[in-house]
């Protein structure tokens, strides 16, 4: 095993999920195959090679999605001004800026629309777009 990137939430409760990185194929092949459906600590393990998201989900005229990761968020954007922004899209069933243990945005955050169509159009129209008081 060359690395490990196990998904923690703070508090380091588990995620649920986490990457390995081999030596070779075959390190990873074995680790498959010896480990895949086994049970650990009462839960079920499915591992299985990494498959990229392009080739996971097919085309993107095909995807269906609703929830957007927004990234590169200037500290003082907020729940409300992401809103704003995005509520011209259609109706957002959630928002959220993830923030660290003081309170302060860590840069990322999501929205969630109700419909697919909603989330595509918002995507295409707000993708670059820079949100935040140094940007208006």
């Amino acid at each position: 095993m060359v690395a490990l990137n196990y998904k923690m939430l703070k508090g380091w409760e588990s995620k649920g999920y986490g990457y390995v990185h081999f030596e070779s194929e075959e390190a990873a092949t074995a680790a498959i195959e010896n480990v895949n459906g086994t049970v650990i600590e009462g839960k079920q393990v499915y591992v299985e090679n990494f498959i990229k998201k392009q080739e996971r989900t097919g085309s993107s005229a095909d995807q269906k999605f609703t929830n957007l990761y927004i990234k590169n968020l200037e500290k003082d954007v907020t729940e409300e001004l992401l809103s704003e922004k995005f509520s011209t899209f259609g109706k957002i069933a959630s928002i959220v800026v993830m923030k660290d243990e003081n309170g302060i945005s860590k840069g990322f955050g999501f929205v969630n629309f109700d419909n697919p169509d909603d989330a595509k159009n918002a995507v295409e129209s707000m993708n670059g777009s820079q949100l935040g008081k140094s940007f208006g």
